[in-house]
């Protein structure tokens, strides 16, 4: 597993690493700071360096940490390098034992790819009295631009949070 820093808020979009050989079993696990969790299980389509496009975006936010962390049969790990090394940032886990490979100058083939978070929230009405039979309803887009349709989002409000689902028009609705 290798532990990075975001320098903005961005959508983690890729994975890359290293395979000894074609049709090797991977799982990918990201670990944002914020505690949930994304994992895509799959098959190399090649040995050697391979970039993965994982199925769907995970968020992270600007100087907040967040983990990598790939299982599969082989470990890809790069020794003797001149990079500058940061203690406590790749980490192997083998059977009972966890060890900071930076500590033998080493450090995992583990890359993470962002994008620019460019999604927004389109609304209308954010203002509603309790128990009123009103509603909120705002429009999702993705980092293209594109209506979320059909996905699972969020509203935050006064710090709680109510998960809810986009309709066939990307819209959600909070009721009062």
């Amino acid at each position: 597993r290798y532990r990075f820093t975001a320098i903005d808020d961005e959508l983690i979009s890729a994975v890359g690493t290293y395979f000894n050989k074609e049709n090797e079993e991977y799982s990918i696990t990201i670990y944002p700071e914020n505690g949930v969790s994304y994992t895509q299980k799959g098959v190399s389509s090649h040995a050697g360096y391979e970039t993965i496009e994982l199925d769907k975006y995970v968020g992270v936010k600007a100087n907040k940490t967040f983990v990598v962390k790939i299982t599969s049969n082989n470990l890809p790990k790069i020794m003797d390098s001149r990079t500058h090394l940061i203690k406590g940032t790749s980490i192997i886990e083998e059977e009972d034992e966890t060890r900071d490979l930076t500590k033998d100058d080493e450090v995992a083939c583990i890359k993470a790819y962002t994008i620019t978070d460019k999604s927004l929230v389109e609304t209308k009405n954010l203002t509603t009295t309790y128990n009123s039979n009103k509603y909120v309803q705002a429009r999702y887009y993705d980092q293209n631009g594109e209506k979320l349709l059909n996905t699972q989002v969020q509203f935050i409000v006064n710090n709680k949070t109510y998960n809810k689902t986009t309709n066939n028009d990307g819209i959600a609705t909070l009721e009062s």
